[in-house]
């Protein structure tokens, strides 16, 4: 008996078709190359990956008793979870995203909320990293052809992770063969022109000769990025726009920022044998190009100025920048930052300004500025000011406190710097916060509803064209508070009349065009939603487990602070 079970078993755990069969059923959203899925030890890699699901599971149950209400989750501890998984190698990092990915998008719908969203939370901190190194491998890199585009390319990445639906998963993001094949298909238009005009037969491998056409190379890469695929320039300061410096998002929509379209120029000339080097006039980012390559003098030089539609200007315009230098490829991705940048600032001096009531507005536009400030820290890891801006927003919004901490020390600061000290500051106060939320706050005569709850809101709002509108919406409560409270997001009472009166916190659903602004909500301005109904919000998961069809579920760390309002949100429903 023992003889014949040990040769099942070992049957059993020499068959690497079995094991396969076996990893892919259990993991069948793990992707793989056809190639890798040839040549793998299947029960070595399936013991790994069913030991790394364990132990992600086990930590992302443990973050919400350690992080709520805060729900900001350190980069330190993808480390202290790399460690708990026992390596930093392949395959283990690959299972480790892959579970990850598992437990943010592949549960039921409005279930499981909270360990989604830290599994989510947890997911965007590896893409943070990684993204992070890879920016550091960039500034190591021997200056070549491609440096332009691969930068271009870690900028629409970082973009693209930072600005991605919390409820989507996306397997793919914009690779650097899929940009250089739209440009390829681009230098092929060129060709085709080009051959049409000399009368000849188009073939993809015929040569041109850039020394002998260059001019008229030029001029058809104008007509085709110009006139025939209306690519045109969009400053950054037009407005807050991500997509106007992500190059994958400029060759769908033919709109970018100048440096951008720029390198899209100088990539396609590139590939036509046209050699360009960008260089600054000012702050305008121009392409030199030398007509005929064999003479050195400045007579041969041009600038071309896609602001101008690639319009090409003799160096006698600009002779202040003859002997210039071409521009490094980090350089020019930090100027591109700092104007964007810059443009924000702007628009959030504006919203403060116009909308002093409503500092939610401008508080909500530096959350999104602290990724690409952080996107110009990592472009240029010594620049002081960009460093010292970002410690800034950090203290504002909370978040990244210790990385900001991090930063600033890096560049030599002490721990008595007074950024320093204002961010410990603010994560002590954050510590705080999550102490108190783990102290009962029992259920008052004047709160009137409960956490839960899924409430329709109606409110006044100043609108910029309209003036003071009636906003309405959807909205699920979070928490309360018997009387009015300042906060940083709610600093007034934005014109309520009464604030000796229970606010709630709330989560507006993010398909509503209304309440933009607002944080917390007085209780006139709320009314119970006759059946309730599921929102959609990236924050649910942070307080809620999940949504029964009526109200949402508080977590365990919600039922401990209000340890009343889940029996109390019943009673309430029950009483309709």
């Amino acid at each position: 008996m023992m003889i014949s079970c040990h040769r099942l078993y070992k049957i059993i755990r020499e068959s690497n078709e079995l094991w396969r069969l076996k990893f892919l059923t259990r993991w069948k959203n793990f992707s793989l190359e056809k190639e890798e899925k040839d040549r793998r030890t299947w029960y070595e890699w399936t013991s790994v990956r069913l030991r790394v699901s364990i132990v992600v599971k086990q930590t992302v149950e443990t973050m919400s008793a350690i992080y709520h209400p805060m729900g900001e989750i350190p980069m330190s501890i993808w480390d202290e979870l790399i460690e708990k998984t026992k390596g930093k190698e392949h395959p283990i990092l690959m299972f480790v995203e892959d579970e990850l990915r598992d437990l943010s998008f592949h549960q039921e719908k409005n279930e499981a909320l909270t360990l989604s969203y830290y599994a989510s939370a947890l997911l965007d901190n590896l893409k943070r990293c990684r993204q992070l190194k890879n920016w550091q491998e960039f500034r190591t890199q021997q200056p070549s052809h491609k440096s332009l585009l691969k930068g271009a390319v870690l900028i629409s990445l970082w973009f693209q992770n930072c600005f991605l639906e919390v409820d989507v998963d996306l397997n793919h993001f914009i690779g650097l063969s899929e940009i250089e094949y739209s440009l390829e298909s681009i230098s092929q238009k060129v060709k085709q022109i080009f051959f049409e005009m000399e009368n000849a037969t188009f073939t993809n491998k015929e040569f041109i000769d850039p020394i002998k056409n260059g001019r008229k190379l030029l001029d058809i890469i104008n007509i085709v990025l110009f006139d025939e695929m209306s690519f045109h320039v969009t400053l950054v300061d037009d407005g807050y726009d991500q997509n106007l410096l992500s190059i994958d998002e400029v060759l769908e929509t033919r709109e970018g920022c100048p440096t951008i379209l720029c390198i899209i120029y100088y990539e396609i000339a590139r590939i036509m044998g046209i050699k360009c080097h960008p260089v600054y006039f000012g702050d305008k980012l121009l392409l030199r190009w030398q007509e005929y390559s064999e003479d050195a003098n400045s007579g041969s030089l041009f600038y071309i100025d896609v602001c101008d539609r690639g319009s090409l200007k003799h160096s006698v315009f600009y002779p202040a920048i003859i002997h210039k230098k071409p521009a490094a490829a980090v350089d020019i991705f930090q100027q591109m930052m700092h104007e964007f940048n810059q443009s924000v600032n702007e628009i959030i001096r504006t919203t403060e300004l116009d909308y002093p009531v409503a500092p939610v507005a401008a508080f909500s536009l530096k959350r999104y500025q602290l990724d690409s400030v952080r996107l110009a820290c990592a472009i240029t890891p010594l620049q002081i000011p960009c460093i010292n801006e970002y410690a800034e927003l950090c203290i504002i919004t909370g978040i990244d406190l210790n990385g900001a901490v991090q930063l600033l020390q890096s560049v030599g600061r002490r721990d008595d710097d007074s950024l320093i000290v204002r961010c410990k500051n603010e994560l002590t106060k954050q510590q705080e916060e999550i102490d108190a939320a783990k102290i009962p706050c029992h259920r008052l005569p004047s709160i009137k509803y409960a956490v839960g709850l899924v409430m329709n809101y109606k409110y006044e709002d100043l609108d910029e064209d309209d003036g003071v509108i009636m906003r309405s919406g959807t909205c699920v409560i979070t928490s309360w508070d018997d009387k009015f409270k300042e906060s940083k997001e709610w600093t007034t009472g934005k014109g309520v009349d009464n604030l000796d009166q229970p606010f709630y916190h709330i989560l507006l659903d993010d398909d509503d065009p209304g309440l933009f602004s607002a944080r917390s909500l007085c209780e006139e301005t709320l009314e119970l939603h006759p059946t309730g109904v599921s929102i959609k919000h990236n924050e649910l998961g942070n307080h809620f487990e999940r949504f029964d069809g009526r109200k949402y579920v508080p977590n365990a760390e919600v039922r401990i602070h209000f340890p009343e309002d889940e029996a109390a949100a019943l009673a309430i429903m029950d009483g309709i």
